[in-house]
C-alpha cells in the first residue's frame, strides 16, 4: 500500500494523527514531502513506521540534524527502508555520515 500526502500541509498535528494509525497499517510507501511537518512531526512519523515500510519521503519539510539522526537510526533498525531527506536543512557533515552509513537508502 502507498500513501501520498505530498504538498498536503500535514503539519505537526496531522503527523501526530497519522502516527497514531501507522503502526497497525500495511503502508509500505509513505510520502509527506513538503508537508510542513517540522522536526517534531517527522519524528512522530519516523517512530510510528510499520515494520513493512520500505519507503519514506520527508523531503522539503525544513528538517534539521536532530531528525536526520533519527532517520539514520530508523534506517539501521529497518534494513528494507529507504528515506528521502532531500531539500531539508541538514548539515553537510550529517549528510556525509548518512551517505556513508546508508548509501542509496538515504537520499540527502
Amino acid at each position: 500500500q502507498a500513501l501520498n500526502l505530498d504538498d498536503c500541509m500535514v503539519g505537526a498535528a496531522g503527523a501526530k494523527a497519522l502516527a497514531g494509525h501507522l503502526p497497525s497499517s500495511d503502508v509500505k510507501a509513505l510520502s509527506v514531502a513538503r508537508g510542513q511537518l517540522g522536526d517534531d512531526g517527522a519524528a512522530m512519523v519516523l517512530a510510528a513506521l510499520p515494520a513493512c515500510a520500505v519507503s519514506l519521503d520527508l523531503a522539503g519539510n525544513g528538517l534539521g540534524d536532530e531528525t536526520g539522526i533519527l532517520a539514520g537510526q530508523r534506517l539501521s533498525q529497518m534494513p528494507s527502508l529507504g528515506v528521502s531527506l532531500a531539500q531539508n536543512d541538514l548539515s553537510m557533515h550529517l549528510k556525509d555520515v548518512l551517505r556513508e552509513e546508508h548509501g542509496a537508502r538515504c537520499r540527502v
